[in-house]
């Protein structure tokens, strides 16, 4: 059984957008990465400077979890790609979510393969020392929990930035 078509249809007319064969720049064809005209060049090259921030190594920065997998964390800084943060790092957040604003330590921009190197641990030590260290300035006292008890003399093995405890004893 054949199909008849309506001749009374009207078919719908698709119109193709053309390019101006004069606006075609012939000296860039061939070339294998420089498509771009020198003012368009540069005025891509600002408007892609303001979008991203620009990320300094070695710095601590906060960051968005935007995704979590049975491992690791997916942290957005702001910067070009996004970093990973193994969930080994996050023990002392139980209920971490998406969403959730954490400290990450800036280790690499961009390693080999591209992406960014992200570290919560690292972060947390270096805030950890600042801590420290500021209170060593202010010669303000600062709570110690101790996890374990060596059976060696403990002012023997705490030397703290320019502190040092050989002279005290704390238990």
């Amino acid at each position: 059984m054949a199909s008849t078509t309506n001749t009374s249809e009207k078919l719908s007319t698709v119109k193709f957008a053309v390019p101006d064969p004069n606006d075609f720049d012939w000296e860039t064809t061939g070339k294998a990465f420089d498509n771009y005209k020198a003012d368009d060049r540069q005025r891509l090259e600002a408007l892609y400077d303001q979008k991203l921030n620009q990320v300094l190594e070695r710095e601590i920065v906060m960051g968005s979890i935007i995704g979590l997998t049975s491992k690791e964390a997916v942290i957005n800084i702001g910067y070009k790609s996004d970093g990973l943060v193994p969930l080994t790092e996050f023990r002392h957040m139980p209920d971490l979510k998406v969403g959730d604003e954490v400290e990450v330590y800036v280790e690499t921009a961009e390693d080999k393969n591209g992406q960014l190197i992200l570290s919560h641990k690292k972060a947390r030590a270096m805030k950890s020392w600042d801590r420290v260290n500021s209170a060593l300035e202010k010669m303000k006292s600062l709570p110690v929990s101790l996890n374990v008890v060596p059976k060696a003399d403990l002012s023997s093995m705490f030397l703290v930035s320019k502190l040092s405890f050989r002279d005290r004893k704390l238990m």
